[in-house]
């Protein structure tokens, strides 16, 4: 593997949030995956001298979910407690590419725990927009455990198993535009 900074050009590049998105999948009563997805956050992607850095925050009250009762307890203290920790952040300790293949470890802080995770994925080519900007897309998937950030709300079933899945898939696509 290489570090990215051999493979990404040097810069600051920030998060297109139009066309980028930053979601999460649980599974729920072992029938489906539940999907949501944040329409608020900030990403940032720094290439340069000292190395490459991808960090990130999303608002914890721009989770969209369709179904208000669903989302207010979502944003309670059973799961986000959003009115207490309003942000979900991100920061990486090192980015490898290998390939079109990306590596991306760092830490995940949320609501007050923070945890090492290892996200993997891919990065796209640097490609040259109609208006003159340069820009780089890249995806990532993790698995982080819910209960390891506090995340503990659960119910049982009739049959005693869990309603909600402890596994979640954090899933970010971002297009990145290079700065000035």
């Amino acid at each position: 593997m290489q570090v990215a900074e051999n493979v990404v050009p040097a810069g600051v590049w920030s998060s297109d949030t139009t066309h980028s998105s930053i979601g999460f999948e649980v599974e729920h009563m072992g029938v489906s995956i539940f999907v949501a997805r944040f329409t608020g956050f900030d990403a940032e992607l720094v290439v340069g001298e000292g190395g490459v850095e991808l960090r990130g925050s999303v608002h914890a009250d721009s989770v969209d979910i369709q179904d208000e009762i669903l989302r207010a307890h979502v944003l309670a203290s059973d799961f986000l407690e959003a009115d207490r920790y309003p942000e979900l952040r991100f920061h990486s300790t090192s980015v490898e590419v290998n390939g079109d293949d990306l590596v991306v470890s760092g830490d995940l802080t949320i609501k007050d725990a923070t945890r090492q995770i290892e996200a993997r994925g891919a990065l796209t080519p640097v490609v040259s927009d109609p208006t003159g900007n340069v820009r780089i897309g890249l995806t990532l998937q993790a698995t982080i455990d819910r209960t390891d950030y506090g995340l503990d709300f659960q119910l049982p079933m009739p049959d005693g198993t869990p309603a909600l899945g402890n596994d979640v898939a954090l899933v970010v696509s971002l297009e990145l535009v290079r700065g000035a």
